[in-house]
């Protein structure tokens, strides 16, 4: 059944307001008044032009949510003003705009460009706050307990209408542009272990939030989290299906979807694109896709979605590196970041754990392996396939490095150049560890014939007989049967 946003209400309402035509001041308007009223328990479904939008607002109203039409956001605002003090003007283009933000949370209010500042007090709003001339810091020094302990959102400026609906339903600080050490200094300050939503680069800021114990959640485009992490479901993972003892001759190949750690391509674009989800090749071969074990809370139905509409040759790990996006080379407590990773697999349903450790070696993974509800790690650095399928055990469990990437602009990183090196492999999977192999398949490549899962497809034609494709978590039950801890039955 789908959850409202309360208990006792369970069939949600939606107001839907169709902001495609909406100028960059409504889109910010519109996206901080969405979070003030989830807060409320009113629900504001934003439409935009992806079919993503649209399927998953369809799918809400086919589970039994009652939408209502809004024409515009000042529509919205008219309906609505009377809950909130007021508003927080900000000037577009510079920090201003996360300096309102983030006050939204502390003075219940909404963020006003001063372009639309009239239209708003003709609304009946009242200034409690003029941002302008203000950077992020000051925010923070003004209000040093104004803000959430558990999740911070970093946000570029240009960026007007998205994910800060999520910042102000979270009582999240909202920030961007900090120097490493001031960006380390305000996420310590606003509490232990934060889970940071949004993106500002990847290495450099992947590792300032890896050092002071957070994990990433790319988000920075993300619409209508505060909605979504609002109407729970109920879901249920396929289960993976034990996979039939190896056989001399054979080599075993895993082919695993790259960036599930991106929760917006997950709820967006991937949904719906062609050479992803949508692709008219899937459940053709084995195919394995990482996920962010954070939809469990962010957004359940994205992964509803994805588990009711699984073939039975599609696959499901985590995205890097667990729990979220963090190099474990780097975290202060790996131990205390293992048990975060297991805590939210189990919600999703996952067991192989995906970890990409920029600077570090593979034993940075053994504490995951610690958790029994870990079933193996699939492992690369920064370069991906650096470790060149080498094989780390722990308490009779693989951390399995990648050995091969699909990745276009190398004749090597091919289908043809893949499927060759593989046909070079042993082939004694009762013996040999090298007779197994991950291959990572870079979801940003290869557009012009069609996409990653063409370019799989294209792979998997050139594989010599006695080659066997399976899920990343058969390969790893596979391993652990000849060479470690077999897995229990369930």
């Amino acid at each position: 059944m789908l959850r409202g946003a309360f208990a006792g209400e369970p069939e949600p309402e939606l107001w839907v307001l169709d902001d495609r035509s909406a100028t960059a001041a409504e889109q910010t308007l519109a996206a901080t008044l969405q979070g003030q009223l989830a807060k409320r328990g009113v629900l504001v479904w934003r439409r935009e032009g992806l079919r993503s939008n649209q399927l998953m607002l369809e799918r809400l109203k086919d589970r039994g949510a009652r939408t209502h039409s809004v024409a515009d956001v000042w529509q919205l605002l008219e309906e609505h003003h009377a809950s909130l003090r007021g508003y927080v003007l900000f000037r577009a283009g510079d920090s201003s705009i996360n300096a309102a933000t983030s006050l939204c949370s502390v003075l219940d209010a909404v963020a006003v460009d001063e372009s639309i500042e009239h239209r708003v007090r003709g609304a009946g709003l009242r200034r409690l706050a003029d941002a302008r001339g203000q950077d992020e810091a000051d925010i923070l020094a003004q209000h040093p307990d104004g803000f959430s302990d558990r999740v911070a959102v970093v946000l570029d400026e240009r960026i007007a209408g998205r994910v800060r609906d999520w910042a102000v339903s979270e009582d999240a600080f909202c920030f961007y542009g900090f120097s490493p050490e001031d960006r380390r200094q305000t996420l310590r300050r606003l509490g232990p272990n934060p889970t940071v939503y949004g993106w500002e680069g990847e290495r450099g800021f992947v590792e300032d939030v890896s050092r002071v114990g957070g994990m990433v959640v790319p988000a920075d485009y993300c619409l209508n989290l505060s909605v979504l992490a609002r109407l729970s479901c109920e879901f249920t993972r396929p289960k993976t299906a034990k996979p039939e003892p190896v056989r001399t001759g054979e080599r075993i190949v895993a082919f695993v979807m790259t960036d599930g750690d991106n929760l917006q391509f997950m709820s967006r674009g991937f949904l719906t694109g062609r050479g992803y989800w949508a692709s008219p090749r899937r459940g053709q071969f084995a195919m394995t896709w990482e996920l962010p074990p954070v939809s469990a809370e962010a957004a359940p139905e994205v992964l509803r979605f994805l588990y009711e509409t699984a073939s039975p040759r599609d696959g499901f790990v985590t995205g890097p590196s667990g729990a979220g996006y963090v190099f474990p080379h780097f975290h202060p407590d790996p131990v205390a970041f293992a048990d975060r990773t297991a805590a939210l697999i189990t919600k999703c349903g996952l067991s192989a754990v995906t970890v990409l450790n920029a600077g570090g070696v593979m034993d940075d993974a053994k504490p995951l392996l610690a958790r029994p509800e870990v079933l193996g790690v699939l492992y690369k650095g920064w370069d991906y396939a650096s470790e060149q399928g080498r094989i780390v055990w722990e308490q009779g469990k693989p951390i399995a490095s990648y050995r091969y990437v699909l990745w276009d602009g190398d004749l090597a990183k091919s289908p043809r150049g893949v499927a060759e090196a593989i046909s070079r492999l042993p082939a004694d999977p009762l013996h040999d560890q090298a007779s197994y192999a991950l291959v990572n398949v870079h979801a940003w490549s290869f557009d012009e014939i069609g996409g990653p899962m063409e370019v799989v497809h294209r792979c998997v034609r050139q594989l010599p007989p006695g080659v066997r494709v399976v899920t990343a978590e058969q390969l790893l039950m596979l391993l652990r049967e000849n060479f470690g801890a077999p897995v229990p039955p369930q």
